[in-house]
């Protein structure tokens, strides 16, 4: 146990004293807190927001011209009446826009129902303006391609209106489907989780492998064994990882709480206070879970080019899962996401996920900590017969079945 100390004492130390390490855990969260607060004191108190300053141009803009070489258009409805105003040709609606009494006009091309084809013509460049009267003018065309045929057009118009009705209530998705947060608060968090694994486990193995090349390794080994070097490596680095995790979702908290009373955002960001009271154990577990993998690797792989290529397999099952991102954001309480909540290799980022989107049952919360926790035992155990002195010093070249053979069994494989 003193031994193991020892290691942990000289690697945690190793890792925290550097000095991306060191400005990783301060600047990260701290430029972007400086600069919400700095947009907080040199705001005006009477400063519009985002949404009323759209609208103010919005409404503040003269109508646009409308030349029809086509034909097509020969209805306005009244919702495009002050808006868009129809001219016989192109050469009065220039005039008129030169004149200042126009934005700018739209030409509607002679062909255009073979071509689509339509020109907008203006003085200067107004974004937000244009979106709103293209989007008026896409409108007006769909209108008349249905010969201004009301009911046909707001059935061209309107979404297919589709009322989901659950028969277990608790399973019931409740979100606002319209709130740009809804979506992508679960697609930041569990990007934030995915980085924090890949990249800590990642360290471990550059770690390993570093010391090895250097021999380094050779030292550790002189005077401690090299169960107690796994040992206190993983505890070492799984308590730098779980320090920099703190202090960062502490600062995403924070962060969250001063947009939403600075920026004047037109929608709310909110965290559940359960992505930190669970997310903090469920990245821990994860880590352990990776970074051990990553450290057997380590210990087998001869050199770190080599180690960096077969990360990428253990690796796997957290790339997958991040790739089915938009199927458990969209459909938290589908089978494929319950089955990705519980799975070991995967519930490390995909259950941080589900707690933003909405309550997950506690049953669930449990049950994927105990199954991690076993995953944790099995593959920690696994790892620590890796640790070999033949291992750690040779500089064979890896074999993938031996690997798993010894993590899994605690035995080589007899064709290494």
């Amino acid at each position: 146990m003193r031994k193991i100390w020892r290691v942990f004492k000289y690697e945690f130390m190793s890792v925290v004293s550097r000095r991306s390490f060191i400005l990783g855990l301060i600047l990260v969260p701290l430029l972007p807190t400086i600069i919400i607060g700095l947009v907080s004191l040199l705001k005006p108190k009477d400063s519009p927001d985002l949404v009323k300053t759209i609208v103010k141009e919005v409404s503040t803009t003269k109508p646009y011209g409308v030349v029809d070489e086509s034909g097509l258009i020969n209805d306005y409805p009244n919702w495009a009446m002050g808006q868009l105003i129809p001219f016989e040709d192109e050469s009065s609606a220039r005039q008129e826009t030169q004149a200042g009494n126009l934005d700018g006009f739209y030409v509607v091309s002679a062909d255009y129902l073979e071509t689509g084809d339509v020109l907008l013509v203006k003085p200067e460049v107004s974004m937000v303006a244009e979106m709103a009267y293209n989007a008026t003018f896409e409108e007006l065309i769909r209108y008349n391609l249905v010969d201004g045929n009301d009911e046909l057009y707001a059935k061209l118009v309107n979404h297919v209106k589709v009322t989901t009705e659950y028969l277990d209530i608790e399973q019931a998705d409740t979100r606002d489907q319209k709130d740009p947060s809804t979506f992508m608060v679960p697609f930041f968090i569990s990007f934030f989780f995915y980085m924090l694994v890949i990249i800590n486990s990642s360290l471990m193995l550059d770690s390993v492998t570093k010391e090895k090349e250097n021999r380094t390794m050779e030292i550790l080994l002189s005077s401690a064994e090299p169960v107690d070097i796994f040992g206190g490596k993983i505890l070492a680095r799984g308590l730098a990882s779980l320090l920099q995790t703190v202090v960062w979702l502490a600062t995403i908290l924070l962060l969250a709480k001063l947009s939403n009373l600075t920026l004047h955002l037109p929608f709310k960001l909110e965290i559940p206070t359960a992505v930190f009271t669970w997310g903090i154990p469920y990245f821990l577990l994860g880590f352990l879970l990776y970074g051990s993998l990553m450290a057997g690797l380590g210990a087998m792989v001869p050199n770190t080019r080599e180690g960096g290529q077969f990360s990428l397999i253990m690796n796997m099952p957290l790339i997958l899962a991040y790739l089915a991102l938009s199927e458990f954001v969209t459909n938290p309480n589908s089978a494929v996401t319950l089955f990705l909540s519980l799975f070991p290799l995967t519930s490390t980022i995909v259950m941080p996920t589900r707690l933003v989107i909405g309550a997950v049952p506690i049953w669930q919360l449990i049950v994927a900590l105990l199954l991690l926790v076993l995953a944790v035992w099995l593959v920690v155990r696994g790892a620590a017969n890796l640790f070999s002195s033949q291992n750690l010093l040779s500089g064979q070249k890896f074999n993938l079945k031996t690997f798993f053979s010894t993590l899994l069994f605690g035995k080589k494989s007899q064709k290494a």
